[in-house]
């Protein structure tokens, strides 16, 4: 289990509400998300490259990584097959029942790889 806390920089202000921002038509607050990984994953290391090449948007803004899991690959040294996170009092578990897999025959778009 690995745990993230987003926005811990908010935790500065220290106030009753914590600061919450919009951006990319979502609501950003402190949030402590815990994830279960996997590098057994099918194309896992495909997977990580692509992370890789994405860092530098990551690294410009870390909003990113909450919307991308993308992001978060190199972080979690791992696929996230189960994501617990509570929001609003009210406690969400997210677990991967299929795992990804390749399409040998699947064209990727050049902009998408």
């Amino acid at each position: 289990m690995k745990h993230i806390l987003f926005s811990a920089d908010f935790a500065k202000f220290q106030t009753v509400v914590p600061p919450t921002l919009y951006e990319f038509g979502q609501k950003f607050t402190e949030l402590m998300v815990s994830y279960c990984v996997s590098t057994s994953i099918v194309s896992f290391e495909n997977l990580l490259t692509i992370a890789k090449k994405h860092n530098a948007h990551f690294q410009r803004n870390q909003l990113l990584r909450q919307i991308d899991l993308v992001g978060l690959f190199e972080i979690l040294h791992g696929f996230p097959v189960k994501i617990i996170k509570n929001v609003n009092k009210t406690k969400i578990t997210m677990i991967l029942i299929e795992e990804p897999h390749s399409k040998s025959n699947v064209a990727i778009h050049q902009l998408c790889q």
